[in-house]
């Protein structure tokens, strides 16, 4: 669902923005899967029951037990159409997150300047630190200066995982609601400092993401 919505107070401009409510909100959104890994994302009501089940989410592991696996050696990905931010900077992208990660597990936020995952910057990850949301968590996260004349696109990574078990058990992982991105016309040399790019792995299948 892509908006132009200018708020007067603060002439922030709405770019893109869904609310992941319904099957149409994930238009335009694919996910990438380890090789010889099950697809982990999907758009819906949650039923694993350590998971928010009080609004559809796009997320994983959704459910069942609603674990995300052991041993993925990349990332599982949940990938945005590209957005046009062209003459916009102080990029910010904001969303509603409900996680929960094992500290030796990865969670993280990419944005990328094409679909080329050799164009992504990370934004924000769990760095080692286990993660268990108990309620809904606004985020803001500022885009860098890179982003400022370009199309973006997010991306919302879980892995690599642990190769074993141990006496540590996964978590449910992201569930993810009303995604928003903003800038301000004409401020493009005010984003964040511009980040370096870094490839993410190309041992992996790209598919469109479906409820």
């Amino acid at each position: 669902t892509t908006t132009t919505t200018t708020t007067a107070a603060s002439s922030r401009v709405t770019l893109y923005s869904t609310s992941f409510s319904t099957t149409t909100s994930i238009t335009g959104w694919g996910q990438v899967t380890p090789r010889f890994f099950s697809s982990l994302w999907s758009q819906g009501v949650p039923s694993a029951t350590n998971h928010p089940r009080d609004r559809a989410v796009l997320g994983t592991s959704l459910t069942g037990a609603g674990l995300y696996p052991d041993g993925m050696p990349t990332a599982s990905q949940a990938v945005s159409p590209s957005i046009t931010v062209r003459n916009f900077g102080l990029l910010q992208l904001s969303f509603d997150r409900y996680l929960g990660v094992a500290a030796d597990d990865t969670a993280s936020v990419l944005a990328c300047t094409s679909t080329s995952s050799s164009s992504c910057v990370t934004l924000w990850s769990n760095g080692g630190v286990a993660v268990s949301d108990s309620a809904w968590t606004r985020v803001t996260l500022a885009l860098p200066t890179n982003f400022a004349s370009s199309t973006l696109v997010i991306r919302f990574g879980l892995g690599p995982t642990r190769t074993t078990g141990g006496s540590v058990t996964s978590g449910p992982g992201w569930s993810l609601s009303n995604l928003a991105v903003t800038g301000v016309r004409g401020a493009a040399s005010r984003n964040a400092p511009p980040a370096e790019a870094q490839a993410t792995s190309d041992d992996d299948v790209t598919s469109p993401l479906s409820p």
